[in-house]
């Protein structure tokens, strides 16, 4: 029994007679809805309806197990094909086997009758000699092999998509190809793509057979590549992320604060100089876990990096000087 007989449905069933007839199937044969002695068989079939309904409701998944009924049918087919013949050829028979030529059945064909039963009726039956047929190059059938080579996309990304991971549908050419590798037609075709968190710029994802497709071979596997769009305030380098923030000459040795947005939209607020420290040209803070999360382990997470910038002025007056070295001439002799 198949999912489709499972949930009494017919091949071409939509998905909302899927959902009613798993629905009405679900009640029938939950295990709390039935005796204490039919618990058993119940959850057995409770159990398939489940899982006939988890492969129908699926769209890839449906597709895919259509696909193996058709390969199985065609198979049955082709096995009691072989199987009759096979009995026909062994079966003692007073009907004369005559070999036809390839073609049609309007070729003529010649049978010797012996002159004793020209005078009565009797049929003869010709009965084909059948062997397996020469599949062409071109055909399409599961057992060939060979495979077109990928089918290779680039899409842009956002780094905050990357960061928090994000359900797209992304759109590319697919190409149909004849036997001879002579464009046939392009078509726009749409899937469904989720960004793991984490993700890095060059990082391939493959979806097999949902690339180009040729005549006589397998369907091509569709590779994506991602590719992350610059930030105009992070820069990543692997999970961590990393910020130059400019500041003056005198914020550097006074006091100054900042904020900014990180990429999961929350502000951080910063000060420096308020003690008795100073920023050095070229000092950097190390956030801990404020970086990207890693990827396949969205738990976990780099550091966010911040290189001070330190912006000595271009020029300074006499008077400017002598001020400043008066300030430093007393920071001396403490």
């Amino acid at each position: 029994m198949d999912h489709y007989q499972q949930l009494n449905l017919s091949r071409h069933a939509t998905r909302e007679e899927i959902k009613s007839a798993y629905k009405k199937m679900a009640l029938l044969y939950h295990p709390d809805k039935v005796p204490e002695d039919k618990k058993s068989q119940a959850a057995k079939t409770f159990s398939k309806v489940n899982e006939a309904y988890h492969i129908l409701s699926d769209q890839e998944l449906r597709k895919k197990y259509d696909h193996s009924l058709r390969l199985q049918k065609t198979n049955t087919n082709s096995a009691r094909f072989f199987e009759t013949m096979t009995r026909t050829k062994k079966k003692k028979s007073h009907h004369r086997k005559i070999k036809i030529p390839n073609g049609t059945f309007k070729t003529p064909v010649k049978i010797r009758v012996p002159l004793s039963r020209s005078y009565t009726h009797h049929t003869y039956t010709p009965i084909l000699e059948q062997t397996r047929p020469k599949l062409r190059k071109y055909n399409t059938f599961p057992f060939n092999k060979k495979q077109l080579k990928p089918t290779k996309k680039s899409f842009l990304f956002t780094l905050e998509q990357a960061y928090r991971g994000s359900n797209q549908i992304l759109e590319f050419e697919r190409i149909y190809y004849d036997q001879k590798g002579n464009v046939l037609q392009k078509k726009k075709k749409k899937i469904k793509f989720m960004i793991p968190k984490g993700a890095q710029d060059g990082q391939q994802f493959t979806f097999e057979r949902k690339g180009n497709k040729k005549v006589g071979i397998q369907t091509a596997d569709l590779v994506i590549t991602i590719r992350v769009i610059k930030h105009t305030t992070f820069k990543r380098k692997g999970d961590n992320l990393y910020i130059t923030k400019k500041i003056s000459l005198r914020e550097s040795l006074s006091s100054f604060k900042f904020q900014f947005q990180l990429l999961n939209k929350k502000m951080l607020n910063l000060k420096f100089g308020y003690d008795e420290s100073v920023v050095e040209p070229g000092k950097q803070l190390v956030l801990n876990g404020l970086g990207m999360p890693k990827f396949n382990h969205s738990s976990k997470f780099g550091d966010l990096i911040i290189t001070f910038d330190v912006q000595f002025p271009k020029a300074l007056s006499v008077k400017q000087k002598e001020m400043l070295n008066n300030t430093f001439s007393s920071l001396k002799k403490n």
